[in-house]
């Protein structure tokens, strides 16, 4: 099957370079948490927390990631991905870190999550007519929200755990850019509001232009934009995101927790449901030649190495030395065991995680046995519509056949 391939316009080629720096930070910070493992992280003061953003969100990230820009070459919504993962990543970095300051400042990669919601499935914005200033608008609010930071005197610390130091100095301030501040600050709020704006009305768009398998996908990123938007209003007024949640108790902390482990693993979901259930991008047959070879390969070392132990103990035995003939005949074993020891590998997987897919390959392949030896028309169209129901399932069904004309 060939890889379907999305032309790469500028905006594609920024998003790579905007990527690539987060990318960057996203080393620095594996760094950091390989110098001070067992640090608790800024939020909640848990380290179990910390381990789960370490050894969860950013091997989710990068997996996923991986596997759709290895798909569709040119789509940004594996960029978008990326970047999220970046960001949840530092989540981590403790209070007490020389990078945290660096971190509050420059790690702006959760624009990814909004910007994902804009081009997921196929990187293309809906409406397409409107696709070109939907990337122009894309590209200024991703740019106002990376230099914001040089035009605040300030930051929010959301960390923080006296809420009186909620604003600490923000030492990337140049103060030669304050008269722009409050230009910079609504630039920054019309970017970003305007992009989360767009996102219902370009799912419903995309959604109504859409085949019957891409609307699967898109429903359920719909749902989770949804719920995490009717979420962001009752968090956002409440204080919870703009301050350390320990201030408000523990249903405070328990609610900011479900949130923060929600909006964590909330896009993965999604896009992994679309990815296993509705076959997005395909990548269920690389799950699947994966899961396929990776056993044969697994099976054929034990032979191997199990056949040169055993046969080297059996040579030394009758020789009382060992031989070279021992790895010939392993080899010469796990040669003739490839094919078949594949053809069950295949067998046993699709039985097990394809089960759908198998009994319809199963059903074809028994309708072309009949189809080579059955001589009874009435039978063979019985056959041949027992064998589309089973596989195709269709709703009615209708066979024409044509008189031959003598």
């Amino acid at each position: 099957m060939s890889t379907p391939r999305i032309k790469t316009d500028w905006f594609y080629k920024f998003m790579v370079g905007y990527t690539l720096l987060h990318m960057a930070w996203m080393a620095v910070l594996l760094v950091d948490f390989i110098s001070q493992p067992v640090a608790p992280d800024p939020a909640f003061g848990s380290i179990a927390y910390r381990f789960f953003l370490v050894f969860v969100i950013t091997p989710l990230a990068l997996i996923v990631s991986i596997l759709v820009l290895r798909r569709t070459p040119g789509n940004v919504t594996g960029l978008c991905l990326l970047l999220w993962g970046v960001t949840q990543l530092g989540e981590s970095v403790p209070a007490d870190s020389p990078i945290y300051l660096y971190n509050l400042a420059f790690n702006t990669g959760w624009t990814g999550l909004w910007l994902l919601a804009l081009y997921f499935p196929n990187g293309r914005a809906a409406p397409l007519r409107f696709e070109r200033w939907i990337r122009l608008l894309s590209t200024f609010t991703v740019t106002i929200i990376a230099i914001w930071i040089f035009f605040q005197p300030t930051m929010n610390n959301f960390n923080a755990g006296d809420p009186s130091q909620v604003k600490i100095h923000n030492p990337f301030f140049i103060p030669a850019l304050q008269p722009f501040q409050s230009l910079v600050n609504g630039l920054d709020g019309f970017g970003l509001g305007s992009v989360v704006l767009l996102i219902i009305p370009s799912l419903i768009f995309r959604y109504r232009a859409s085949s019957e398998k891409e609307r699967l996908q898109i429903k359920w990123l719909a749902w989770t934009y949804g719920l995490l938007i009717v979420s962001l209003l009752f968090f956002v007024p409440s204080g919870l995101l703009s301050g350390d949640p320990k201030r408000y108790g523990v249903p405070g902390m328990i609610a900011s927790g479900i949130f923060s482990v929600y909006i964590s693993l909330a896009p993965y979901i999604a896009i992994g449901n679309a990815i296993l259930r509705h076959r997005l991008y395909d990548i269920d047959l690389i799950i699947r030649r994966t899961l396929q070879y990776s056993l044969v390969t697994g099976v054929l070392a034990l032979v191997f190495f199990g056949g040169v132990t055993i046969l080297q103990a059996i040579f030394t035995r009758l020789t009382g030395q060992q031989s070279g003939l021992a790895v010939a005949l392993s080899t010469l074993a796990i040669a003739a065991l490839f094919t078949p020891l594949r053809t069950r590998v295949q067998h046993f997987i699709d039985r097990r995680f394809y089960r759908r897919k198998y009994d319809a390959e199963q059903a074809l392949a028994e309708f072309a046995t009949t189809a080579r030896n059955e001589t009874d028309l009435e039978c063979l169209t019985g056959k041949l519509t027992g064998a589309i129901q089973e596989t195709l399932q269709p709703n009615q069904m209708s066979i024409w056949l044509k008189r031959s004309h003598k």
